[in-house]
């Protein structure tokens, strides 16, 4: 990974050649990635080459969940009220990176950032949406769970993430 670099989105960076294999992550960093990090929407954090052309990228915002979601071991301590994450919303490599850790490197980004984002503001934990069933079984890897009531969605505590860091 000596080669790459891991930064925010920038205007000059070289996104036309992207393809992860799905098209609405595609066109999410060609067409609106930089507009959502402009305006504070997300952050997006990219890995590019010396040329700037992106092979990764991430989306970090912030999201909340109720604990109806959550296992009846974490639910036991939380209030009944929503309680802040943030949300892992887009990850993705490029197909001529993928099985080379890239997704690894965006993964530990954004949830180190997660970390030190918890430690200045009250942050419960982390969730993802996996667009597929591999990508399910990717977030189980580093410890993931899928909710209950959302299926789709998975958490992770900071709590968790701070024994990783």
């Amino acid at each position: 990974m000596a080669n790459f670099l891991i930064r925010a989105i920038q205007k000059r960076d070289k996104t036309e050649d992207f393809d992860c294999g799905h098209q609405a992550l595609n066109a999410f960093l060609k067409k609106t990635a930089s507009q959502y990090h402009k305006k504070g929407y997300a952050r997006i954090r990219v890995m590019v080459d010396k040329n700037d052309t992106v092979f990764a990228y991430n989306t970090l915002s912030s999201a909340q969940i109720v604990s109806a979601e959550l296992s009846n071991v974490v639910v036991r301590q939380l209030p009944r009220h929503p309680m802040p994450v943030l949300l892992i919303g887009r990850l993705a490599v490029c197909r001529s990176q993928q099985g080379k850790g890239f997704g690894e490197e965006m993964l530990m980004d954004a949830l180190k950032r997660s970390v030190e984002t918890a430690d200045t503001i009250g942050v419960f934990g982390v969730v993802v949406d996996p667009i597929s069933n591999a990508a399910e079984r990717f977030y189980a890897r580093y410890g993931f769970q899928v909710c209950k009531n959302t299926p789709k969605r998975m958490f992770i505590s900071v709590k968790t993430l701070k024994q990783l860091f």
